[in-house]
Order: C-alpha cells, then structure tokens, then sequence
C-alpha cells in the first residue's frame, strides 16, 4: 500500500477546519509508502515550538481526519511536516494550491 491512491482534500479540509492551530494543510502519498501532511502552522503558534508540542496541538485535528478516512490513508505523528505560518505555497490564481508545484518544492 502507499499513499498514492488517497484522496487528500477530506482529510486537508478536516485539519484546516478543527485546529486554531492550522492554517493550512497539504496532504501527501505520491512516492511514498505513507501519507503525509505539510501542516503549516497559524500565525499563534511560535515556529520555535518543540515539535513534541505541535503533535499535541493539532492532535485532535488529525485524530478527527484519521476517523474519517479509510485505513490505508491515516496520518502518523511520524509524516506530519511542521512549516511556520508564513510559508510561500504554489498557488493558483483562484487561491488553491498547485500540487504538483508543492509536491516538487517540499520533497
């Protein structure tokens, strides 16, 4: 199994939409045996947070999208990617991000 076949918009729009903590959300599995996240952070939380930390926040977020998708899509504390809020996002003119660009600049 890898994380090529997840649909990752659910899962982005469960963590964007239940943490404070996360602006954003970009999911990933292409090329990997696992999907993962790139979390950027909100602007309320300070980068310098030790990573320990970040898990806790946005946990219950990620516990949420993992009850809501299938088995072979979960995300693991492991494949979460902390980025500072103020992270530059490929993104297409109506606001979306380009994937294909993100997945090539944070691989």
């Amino acid at each position: 199994m890898t994380g090529e076949k997840v649909n990752p918009v659910p899962i982005e729009l469960t963590l964007r939409g239940e943490s404070p903590y996360i602006k954003d959300a970009i999911v990933f599995g292409v090329e990997r045996s696992q999907t993962g996240a790139l979390v950027i952070l909100s602007d309320t939380v300070n980068p310098a947070t030790p990573r320990s930390e970040l898990v806790k926040l946005v946990g219950p977020a990620v516990e949420l999208a993992n009850s809501e998708a299938p088995s072979h899509s979960r995300l693991t504390e492991e494949m979460l990617v902390f980025l500072p809020a103020d992270t530059a996002i490929p993104r297409a003119d109506k606001g979306s991000f380009i994937r294909r660009k993100v997945y090539a600049e944070f691989k």
